[in-house]
């Protein structure tokens, strides 16, 4: 018997539903919200913690988004570049629901984030607290298409450059007043905190330019046959292990069998107006 009521109660839900057009680049970005009060507490110019845990919730996303190839961390922000073109197979993520896209990468950056936040705080090195709890920090997020890959690029160094707008603002702010800074450019900015015996571009990259989340190959190596998780090749002696593979393969010794495992990690990425190619080789052509 055909349920009536039901029927129209999934008209109603239906109707609002918008789904994104396949076969395109697709970006996504997860911001803070209210972090300008969130991070009150936090160490200034730049907290080394938050910058850690805004490194692992990206890279938490990647890792749980059907098509994610990088994503771009800056101040409370997370832009992710997302594609279904990779074989005439591949699907959509939630077939490109956009209501259901955007509402669980905000749960997912909200719930991993404050994870890390509370495991800080559990260790004793939390700063923002409200009677010995943690405020909860909460993420919305968003979904559009960009009609082509040089555009992606563009996309990109656009959030770089307000990162680095971002990042000479903070230091400036926890040198001067805001009526000292109102109405100066970043330039000034940059000569008054070198007033200060602070040159701003000794600062890390990652404080400076953002991070770069891409999925990096490690090799691991394990007994032949051994159902084992293997150790990991020590950073130091990747370069000579490799090397040494290409040349001989695993044949030279039988004992043991070298293997690769790939996670979501930071790099260090370059100012991208001037590596285009940095970029131009991680975004995939479409067609």
């Amino acid at each position: 018997m055909k349920d009536a009521l039901g029927e129209r109660m999934k008209e109603y839900e239906n109707v609002s539903r918008i789904y994104l057009p396949r076969r395109t680049y697709i970006m996504c970005r997860v911001d803070g919200r209210a972090f300008h009060t969130w991070t009150k507490g936090l160490d200034k110019p730049f907290d080394v913690g938050f910058i850690e845990d805004m490194n692992t919730t990206a890279a938490y996303l990647c890792q749980n988004i059907s098509g994610a190839k990088f994503a771009y961390v800056q101040s409370d922000e997370i832009s992710i570049l997302i594609t279904d073109f990779d074989s005439n197979e591949t699907q959509p993520w939630f077939e490109n629901n956009l209501q259901k896209m955007a509402s669980v990468t905000a749960s997912m950056a909200t719930a991993k984030f404050n994870q890390l936040r509370l495991k800080r705080l559990k260790n004793g090195v939390f700063a923002n607290e409200i009677d010995e709890h943690p405020t909860l920090a909460v993420f919305d997020s968003r979904f559009w298409q960009i009609p082509s890959k040089i555009e992606v690029e563009n996309y990109m160094i656009f959030r770089q450059q307000d990162a680095t707008r971002n990042s000479i603002s903070s230091v400036a702010q926890s040198l001067y007043s805001h009526k000292e800074l109102h109405g100066v450019s970043s330039d000034a900015k940059q000569e008054l905190i070198f007033q200060k015996g602070i040159n701003w571009n000794d600062y890390p990259s990652r404080m400076k330019r953002g991070g770069f989340i891409e999925k990096v190959g490690e090799l691991w190596i394990k007994p032949k046959g051994s159902k084992s998780a293997g150790i990991k090749v020590p950073e130091d002696e990747v370069k000579n292990q490799r090397m040494f593979i290409d040349l001989h393969g695993s044949k030279y010794n039988p004992d043991f069998e070298y293997y690769e495992r790939k996670r979501w990690e930071t790099v260090e990425c370059p100012i991208f107006t001037q590596d285009r190619q940095f970029l131009n080789i991680r975004i995939p052509n479409n067609g």
